[in-house]
């Protein structure tokens, strides 16, 4: 979201941004998360912090700003699964279940946005290489 933070004067479009979805959960609600192919609760990036520049909140506050300025906000998945099981291999119901609990996930994370924040677990950070398949 630091891209964000660049003066719209010399930002002459928008920007386009994805959102990973594991930081729209923290670790006390990863279970509401159920990835295709793995157990319910896992990603391979872990969830989100209850304080530092990992939190929800400041995730949902870079997809407000981004919004309001104008730029494209889309999902980057949410488990960032790019092994064996992964994204390259799901099918389209799949897809289907990873975008429509990205949109849930997204509007339960502003309603929990201002409660306490929950405990963390120390969680892997991956990145993921785009998948070879067409």
């Amino acid at each position: 979201m630091e891209l964000l933070a660049v003066d719209r004067p010399a930002r002459a479009r928008a920007l386009h941004v994805f959102v990973s979805g594991a930081y729209l959960l923290d670790w006390a609600h990863r279970l509401r998360y159920r990835p295709p192919g793995h157990d319910p609760g896992t990603s391979a990036i872990g969830f989100a912090f209850p304080t530092g520049d990992l939190t929800v909140a400041k995730t949902l506050h870079g997809i407000v700003a981004g919004n309001r300025d104008g730029d494209e906000i889309g999902t980057h998945f949410i488990g960032h699964f790019c092994g064996p099981g992964g994204v390259g291999d799901w099918t389209s119901a799949d897809w289907r279940s990873e975008l429509q609990q990205f949109d849930a996930l997204l509007f339960a994370a502003g309603r929990r946005a201002t409660r306490s924040p929950a405990t963390a677990h120390p969680a892997s950070r991956a990145t993921c290489a785009p998948s070879t398949r067409s």
